[in-house]
C-alpha cells in the first residue's frame, strides 16, 4: 500500500509543484535520505486489517496509511497538504510502478496533526500528518 501512495503523490502535479517538481519528486516512503531538501512527504503504513476468509487468503485488506509533510513554513506545509488531500481522499483505480500493481478500492481520508519538530539549527521544522483508511483488493 505504502507504494501506491508513493506513486500517487510522485505522478500529482499539485503536489509535485510544491515540493521539487515533476523530475525529482521529493515523495518518500519510511524515510527521507539525509541529504534531501524540504520540503517533503514521507509516506508510512501503520496497520493492516485483511478480510477474514477461511477459504484462503484475504481478498481484501484495510490499511491505515500515514502521509507526513515537512517543511519550514507553516504554510507551506499546508498547501502542500491541502494538495496531498485532492490527490487521496477517495481517490480509486488500479496503480502500477515497474512491476508492481495495486488495485486500490478505495481511499478514506480520517484525520490530521499538526506539530513542530527538530529542525538544523534553532530553526524548527512543521510537521503536518494526515491519516488514511485505504481498501486494496489483493487478489
Amino acid at each position: 500500500m505504502t507504494g501506491a501512495i508513493v506513486y500517487i503523490l510522485g505522478v500529482t502535479s499539485g503536489v509535485n509543484a510544491l515540493i521539487g517538481g515533476s523530475t525529482s519528486p521529493r515523495v518518500f516512503a519510511l524515510y527521507a535520505p539525509a541529504s534531501v531538501s524540504l520540503p517533503y512527504i514521507i509516506v508510512e503504513q501503520d496497520g493492516d486489517d485483511p478480510s477474514d476468509n477461511k477459504s484462503g487468503v484475504s481478498a481484501l485488506d484495510q490499511g491505515l496509511i500515514s502521509v507526513t509533510i515537512i517543511a519550514t513554513e507553516y504554510g507551506d506545509a499546508r498547501d502542500i497538504a491541502n494538495q496531498v488531500r485532492i490527490a487521496l481522499d477517495r481517490y480509486s483505480g488500479t496503480v502500477t510502478s515497474g512491476d508492481l500493481s495495486w488495485e486500490i478500492q478505495s481511499i478514506q481520508y480520517l484525520d490530521i496533526n499538526e506539530d513542530i519538530g527538530p529542525g538544523i539549527g534553532d530553526e524548527g521544522v512543521v510537521l503536518i500528518e494526515h491519516r488514511y483508511k485505504i481498501r486494496e483488493v489483493t487478489t
